[in-house]
């Protein structure tokens, strides 16, 4: 659960990613890590479009949503869920959105775990609507204090 990453963040801190980078680039992360940055506080935030935008001007937000069949074969765009059965929930990293991009879909840009071959080069962008539907896009989104 995000409070429970939240709260280790807190505790015991987290590397650089250049120390233990993103699957599936390069496992397993060395042992013992190195932490070297720990978060003082963390708050939960409204899962509400306009409340993570405020909050993503202050860095970056990290959050959950729910990964249906479709999203397995995103490879750029706008994600919206159209199709599939529900697979997994996943944690990623809101760091921007674009009210207007070619696609005319207002979006997050998202930041993903899967690797730099993945997607937009390791991100994503996913559609506003994500939020409200069955996505659950910024379930378990909080700001880093």
């Amino acid at each position: 659960a995000m409070d429970d990453i939240s709260d280790f963040l807190v505790a015991s801190g987290t590397s650089l990613e250049r120390y233990c980078p993103s699957w599936p680039e390069k496992l397993p992360c060395p042992e013992p890590p190195v932490y070297l940055f720990k978060i003082s506080s963390w708050s939960w935030i409204n899962r509400a479009v306009d409340d993570v935008r405020q909050a993503v001007l202050s860095g970056p937000v990290p959050c959950t949503m729910k990964i249906y069949d479709d999203f397995t074969f995103y490879e750029s765009g706008v994600y919206e869920h159209v199709t599939g059965p529900f697979n997994l929930s996943h944690a990623a990293l809101i760091v921007g959105w674009d009210l207007y991009p070619p696609e005319g879909v207002p979006c997050f840009i998202v930041k993903n775990s899967f690797g730099r071959s993945w997607g937009e080069e390791g991100f994503f962008r996913i559609g506003f609507s994500q939020v409200t539907n069955e996505v659950h896009f910024g379930d378990g989104v909080f700001l880093v204090l």
